[in-house]
């Protein structure tokens, strides 16, 4: 299990049962409504126990994995070049015909993976550990320190970034890396950037830290929250989802918006909301993470914005939700605790 962070982004899926004021919209999509304050069931009403069920459409459902690992991120180059890492140095590879093991490089917990093309991907995790894959085999990078890593982006092929614990920032080009000076001694979470000057991180204590004209400066969030993920479209469309510290777990997660001159709050989920990734695919913005139904504050969880508001896709899965990648709409991964994958497609 990561230490509290985001599953690398960029592409997406998500799920869950949400708790909270919902208002139901059909069997498998909420919407917040602080007046009704109807809760959906743990198992999103669908009987036969099933994620899904009813007419053809776009709809979450489980993927077997002969793993029991913590899943923490996913990433891909195409809907046919797909890889998850996860605990212990776990990865698996989707080629369009299943999911296939890959012999771990080295046995430390990864908690981040992102790319360019199928010949240009990165990883990260534990006690420093960078791995890059060159289309062929996976192979270490020389990192300075020990720090934590928790997000990665590569901002091109000869270029990307690494985040993690006390603030740590390191920028990778070809087989080694080089700690930056940050302006933060806070635990960054996830990084992500429209372009190699315009690079955004997020962490704890609603810390949000930029880099543009080759120097780090911070932002100003208007938040306090544990922030845990962020993505975009473009210098003027990113998203940050985050959760409170107060009470991890049974209190709101924030959602923020920067419209390319400022941050502010998009959204606030109900209480037991805890959100780990997002990603931007198909004109919509998903984010996953984990909620809480009946007595379990680990169900897992996914929230949906179509360009006007936010809505929570609703089913029983009771293990929390750490990263999400996809190609479109209805074309969406997400995987999380023991092993947990789930495919969103239209079935």
């Amino acid at each position: 299990m990561r230490p509290l962070r985001c599953a690398a982004w960029v592409g997406c899926g998500a799920l869950l049962g949400l708790l909270g004021c919902l208002m139901n919209v059909d069997e498998n999509l909420w919407t917040y409504d602080a007046a009704s304050c109807k809760k959906p069931p743990c198992d999103g009403g669908v009987p036969d126990g099933r994620i899904d069920s009813g007419p053809p459409r776009c709809r979450w459902a489980p993927v077997s994995m002969e793993t029991e690992a913590d899943l923490n991120a996913i990433w891909g180059s195409s809907s046919s070049d797909i890889w998850i890492a996860g605990d212990h140095g776990a990865m698996f590879h989707h080629t369009g015909s299943g999911w296939k093991s890959v012999a771990p490089v080295l046995d430390r917990d990864l908690y981040a993976i992102h790319g360019t093309a199928k010949d240009n991907i990165l990883a990260v995790g534990a006690e420093g550990t960078i791995l890059r894959y060159n289309g062929t085999a996976w192979s270490a990078v020389t990192a300075p320190g020990n720090a934590i890593l928790l997000g990665v982006f590569a901002a091109s092929s000869g270029d990307a970034w690494a985040v993690g614990s006390s603030g740590a920032v390191y920028r990778i080009q070809g087989a080694s890396a080089t700690q930056e000076t940050s302006s933060t001694t806070a635990t960054l979470r996830d990084v992500w950037g429209s372009s190699p000057d315009d690079i955004w991180a997020v962490g704890d204590g609603g810390v949000i830290i930029h880099f543009t004209a080759g120097k780090w400066s911070s932002a100003t969030s208007g938040t306090t929250a544990r922030l845990q993920a962020i993505a975009g479209t473009g210098p003027a469309d990113v998203w940050v989802v985050g959760d409170c510290t107060d009470k991890p777990g049974r209190c709101p997660s924030t959602i923020l918006h920067y419209n390319g001159s400022a941050w502010s709050k998009a959204f606030t989920t109900p209480d037991g909301v805890s959100l780990k990734a997002l990603c931007p695919v198909g004109g919509q913005v998903w984010s996953v993470g984990h909620g809480c139904c009946g007595n379990s504050c680990t169900c897992d969880h996914a929230l949906r914005y179509d360009g006007s508001a936010w809505s929570s896709a609703a089913f029983g899965h009771a293990d929390t939700l750490e990263g999400v990648w996809g190609t479109g709409s209805c074309d969406l991964w997400a995987v999380g605790n023991d092993g947990t994958v789930l495919r969103y497609l239209f079935q």
